[in-house]
C-alpha cells in the first residue's frame, strides 16, 4: 500500500511525502525510525478516519479519561507509551504515538495537542490546550484530565441529544423544502393561469408565493453567490483579532445562546482559578496564564486587564466587582472566599455552578428548537394550502355565476 504523509524532523521542520508498507502499523515505523514525528499518514487507497466524524469527540473524552487514570500512577510519557498499543481504533493510535513522539522529545503536552492541531479542525479546542497548561504550569495534571473527561464525557451526550431531538423536524424541514419548490415551480403557476382564465382575482398570499418563486428562479444563483460571497468576507474579517473582538462579544449577548458561551467560559476560569490556587501558584502568575483558557476574545480582553490589575495591587473580589460579564450571584461567594480564606474552595464552587447553569440553558435549548421548527413547517403548510384553497373556491364562485 502506498501512504502520503506529513511529519516533522529533528530540527522541527515539516517533511511531505509519500512511502509505501505492508500496512498502516508497518509505515509509521519506518517513518520513526528516520526520526521522523507523525502528523498525518493517510492511506492513498483507504481515506483515513474523518476527522469531522462526530464519533471524534467521544474519543477525544475517552482519551482524557485513560489519562486521568495512568498518570495518576506514572508519568506522562510512559501513560502515553501505555496507550498506544490501541491498535483497534486508528484515530487514537495515531494520536497517542504522535503525542509520545512529542513528549519523549521534551515538548510540553499542550505544545504538543497545539501542534497535532496544525492541518486538523478543532481536534483539540482552546479551551481544552489552555486547562492542560494550566494542569502543567501548576503541577496538577491528572485532576485537569479528570475535569476534561467529565466536561467532555457530558458534552458529547448533550450534543447527541440534541442531534437525536432534531432527527424529526429536520425530516420534516427536508420534506417541505421539497414540497415548496415543486409548488413554486410547478402547481402554482399552472393555478395561475387556470384561474385566470376564469378572471379570478388571484388571492394576496397566491399573489406572494407566485412574486417569490418567479424572483427565485429569475435570481436564484445571484443569491447563491452572494450568500457564499458574505460566508467567506466573514471568514477573512474574521481572522482579524479587531473584528472578532467586536464579533465575539455581540456573540455573548445572543439570548440562550450568548449566556450558553458565558456560562461554559466562566465554569473554566473559575475552575482554572481553582486548581492554581490550590497547588500554591501565586495569583499574579496564575492570572498571566489565565486569558488563555476561553477562546472568546472578549473574555480574554477582561483577563489581560484582569493581570495587569492585579499587578497593580487590586484585590480579587473588586475585579469581579467590576466585570458585569460574571454573573453576579457569584460575586457574593467570592467575597465570601476571600475575606475566609477559601477563595480555590469557592472558585470550585462558581464553576460547578456554571455547569449546572450551561446545562440547564442546553436542556432548555433542546426543548425549545423541535416545537419551533414544528410551527414554523405549520405556518408554511397553512400559507400553501390558502394559496391554492382560496383561489379555488374565488373559481367556483365565478363558475356558479
Amino acid at each position: 500500500m502506498r501512504f502520503t504523509f506529513k511529519a516533522y524532523n529533528s530540527s522541527g521542520k515539516i517533511v511531505n511525502g509519500e512511502i509505501d508498507a505492508e500496512d498502516h502499523f508497518t509505515a509509521l515505523n519506518i517513518l520513526r525510525a528516520d526520526n521522523l514525528s507523525i502528523a498525518k499518514l493517510e492511506s492513498q487507497t483507504k481515506k483515513r478516519h474523518s476527522l469531522w466524524h462526530r464519533d471524534v469527540s467521544k474519543h477525544v473524552a475517552f482519551f482524557f479519561r485513560q489519562l486521568a487514570v495512568l498518570v495518576d500512577s506514572s508519568t506522562l510519557e510512559e501513560s502515553l507509551a501505555a496507550m498506544k498499543s490501541q491498535r483497534d481504533n486508528q484515530f487514537l493510535f495515531e494520536l497517542t504515538i504522535f503525542l509520545h513522539d512529542q513528549i519523549s522529545n521534551g515538548r510540553k503536552f499542550h505544545d504538543a495537542l497545539e501542534r497535532y492541531n496544525f492541518d486538523r479542525t478543532e481536534i483539540f479546542s482552546e479551551y481544552v490546550i489552555g486547562m492542560v497548561r494550566v494542569g502543567e504550569e501548576s503541577g496538577k495534571l491528572q485532576q485537569i484530565f479528570e475535569l476534561l473527561a467529565n466536561f467532555l464525557e457530558k458534552d458529547f451526550i448533550r450534543r447527541e441529544k440534541f442531534q437525536s431531538s432534531l432527527i424529526y423536524p429536520k425530516m420534516l424541514f427536508g420534506i417541505a423544502l421539497v414540497a415548496m419548490g415543486f409548488l413554486l415551480t410547478f402547481i402554482l403557476p399552472t393555478f395561475a393561469n387556470l384561474f385566470e382564465s376564469f378572471h379570478a382575482e388571484l388571492p394576496l398570499p397566491t399573489r406572494i408565493l407566485l412574486t417569490l418563486g418567479n424572483f427565485l428562479f429569475d435570481y436564484g444563483f445571484l443569491i447563491f453567490a452572494a450568500i457564499i460571497g458574505l460566508i467567506i468576507a466573514f471568514e477573512i474579517l474574521y481572522r482579524r483579532e479587531d473584528f472578532r473582538l467586536i464579533f465575539d462579544r455581540f456573540k455573548l449577548q445572543i439570548p440562550i445562546l450568548g449566556e450558553l458561551e458565558r456560562q461554559i467560559a466562566c465554569m473554566y476560569i473559575f475552575r482554572a482559578l481553582a486548581v492554581m490556587l490550590e497547588s500554591g501558584m501565586p495569583i499574579d502568575e496564575a492570572t498571566k496564564i489565565l486569558y488563555k483558557i476561553p477562546p472568546n476574545r472578549f473574555f480574554q480582553k477582561i483577563l489581560r486587564e484582569f493581570h495587569d490589575q492585579i499587578l497593580h495591587g487590586l484585590a480579587i473580589p473588586k475585579f469581579f466587582d467590576r466585570q458585569q460579564i460574571f454573573p453576579r450571584s457569584l460575586v457574593s461567594l467570592i467575597h465570601a472566599g476571600y475575606q475566609g480564606g477559601k477563595l480555590e474552595e469557592m472558585f470550585q464552587k462558581c464553576g460547578d455552578y456554571c455547569e449546572l447553569n450551561a446545562e440547564n440553558l442546553s436542556t432548555r435549548m433542546q426543548s425549545m428548537i423541535e416545537p419551533i421548527l414544528i410551527l414554523f413547517l405549520a405556518g408554511m403548510i397553512f400559507t400553501f394550502a390558502n394559496s391554492i384553497v382560496l383561489p379555488l373556491l374565488d373559481a367556483m364562485t365565478q363558475i356558479g355565476r
